[in-house]
């Protein structure tokens, strides 16, 4: 076993501690000591509860000497996202109005992790109410990237993002709009699953018939993703998309995720189908994924669902989404919020009855020209983001020609239009830039198809990553 626990994989952590070749005590310890030094530098976990870690290490060490195993993440220490709820600590949302907001129990997705075994380290840090695609507020300031500190770490799960990268947390929890994991993970060098929307029910708070939120995990490796699944995913009658549908997939004793993908009918496209301007690197990151497919024997060709009008529904419905659950903050504390979002919620209040159905409408509409495009093909590659980490001191990106964007969103499109669709997607890392940053392509899956998307995903993380996935990583270390 590696001497140090926080350069396995969450998977190899969870079976050293239930094997005893270490114990969840020295694991949080380990974890403890490296916070202490690295997150100064990079911002990345707020509230930080080492005492209560301990306890709770102390507690998995217990049950286990009596031969109680808690869950499959018995002892892995993380941290989750300041918008889920922990019980007993802050759930701030980004927000100096929610300083002293102690939750008095755990959110939806938090209350499984938990369950499974994982102990307490704190919260990550997110932009105000999660909302952007870089990670700063007013409260706790800014989160970096590990790769380079004076870049972006992504949002709004840019906190989650960096800890993991950092080895600071061994997974983390995250939601995504407009790609909220999977745009912090790639910036950051890991990997981010958005998974279905059954598969990924955000809380029994989120309006049932909002389509587009999901909790999903960060990991280090293919592995790790699902491994989080089997516990994230779940049925509850409080939140009315939900299923275990993954959950029971993956805890399937015949499930592998290595596998033969040598039959798959791959697509790709560089633009997103024309829909975006992308950099010179994210171009090459796609081909090069299209190739290493290729090359495992699998069918690729330059495709892409038609995507056209999935980018003002999505709008729509985000707003919408804003004031419905902003609305009534933004007008009770004014001055208080930031003004991207105050712009967003009066968007939200304009809307009519027939805006809004249009919006559903074409996500319709797009969902079913995508269903149909997936017919022909098992996997779709697409670019994350049309740029890579920026400089922190920007909240948006400049577009590869160094144009402004026209809203703070525009930029995330590649990941919005596939959250329209309703496809499994994942964000996954394919190498080194020559300025030292990583860039990641987004592999998306069938509709429902989390396990074969993990599976593709898995044989081309052993191609790619011969020597390990977790062989990428930061110089970011203790000394």
């Amino acid at each position: 076993m590696c001497t140090d626990p926080s350069e396995l994989s969450a998977c190899d952590l969870a079976k050293s501690i239930a094997s005893r070749q270490v114990s969840a005590v020295e694991v949080v310890e380990r974890y403890i000591e490296r916070i202490e030094a690295i997150n100064p530098r990079i911002n990345a976990i707020v509230s930080f509860v080492p005492e209560r870690a301990l306890r709770e290490a102390q507690l998995c060490d217990a049950r286990l000497s009596k031969g109680e195993l808690i869950g499959p993440l018995h002892g892995v220490p993380m941290a989750f996202k300041d918008n889920h709820d922990v019980a007993g600590l802050p759930t701030t949302y980004g927000s100096r109005l929610y300083r002293g907001n102690i939750a008095r129990s755990d959110s939806f997705c938090v209350d499984s992790l938990r369950k499974a075994g994982v102990v307490t380290l704190g919260k990550t840090n997110i932009p105000e109410f999660g909302a952007g695609g870089h990670t700063y507020n007013d409260l706790f300031g800014l989160t970096s990237n590990p790769w380079d500190t004076g870049r972006s770490a992504g949002g709004s799960t840019g906190g989650g993002a960096a800890a993991v990268s950092a080895g600071i947390s061994a997974l983390a929890d995250g939601s995504d709009v407009a790609g909220s994991l999977r745009v912090p993970a790639a910036f950051c060098g890991v990997l981010g699953l958005r998974p279905s929307v059954d598969a990924g029910c955000f809380s029994p708070s989120t309006p049932s018939v909002f389509p587009l939120r999901v909790v999903g995990p960060i990991g280090r490796c293919v592995a790790d993703l699902a491994l989080a699944m089997t516990v994230m995913s779940r049925s509850d009658l409080r939140a009315p998309m939900s299923s275990d549908r993954l959950s029971r997939e993956l805890s399937r004793q015949e499930v592998a995720l290595r596998s033969d993908v040598s039959r798959l009918n791959i697509a790709y496209s560089e633009d997103v189908g024309g829909l975006m301007e992308v950099d010179e690197e994210a171009r090459f990151a796609v081909k090069y994924a299209a190739a290493a497919f290729s090359s495992l024997g699998c069918e690729v060709a330059e495709a892409c669902p038609d995507f056209s009008g999935a980018g003002e529904a999505f709008r729509t419905l985000r707003a919408w989404d804003f004031e419905v659950r902003l609305g009534k903050i933004v007008r009770s504390n004014p001055g208080q919020v930031r003004q991207v979002i105050v712009d967003e919620v009066a968007v939200g209040a304009a809307l009519t009855g027939s805006d809004i159905a249009r919006a559903i409408e074409s996500q319709s509409a797009t969902y079913h020209r995508t269903r149909i495009f997936f017919e022909k093909y098992d996997l779709l590659i697409l670019p994350v983001s049309p740029v890579g980490p920026f400089d922190n001191s920007r909240e948006v990106p400049l577009s590869p020609s160094g144009h402004e964007y026209v809203t703070y969103i525009d930029w995330l499109e590649a990941c919005f239009v596939i959250t329209v669709a309703g496809n499994p997607a994942l964000s996954m890392p394919v190498g080194v830039c020559s300025n030292g940053l990583v860039r990641s392509v987004q592999l998306v899956g069938q509709h429902r198809d989390e396990l074969g998307l993990l599976r593709a995903a898995q044989a081309f993380e052993e191609m790619v990553f011969p020597a390990g996935r977790l062989e990428l990583k930061p110089d970011i270390d203790l000394d």
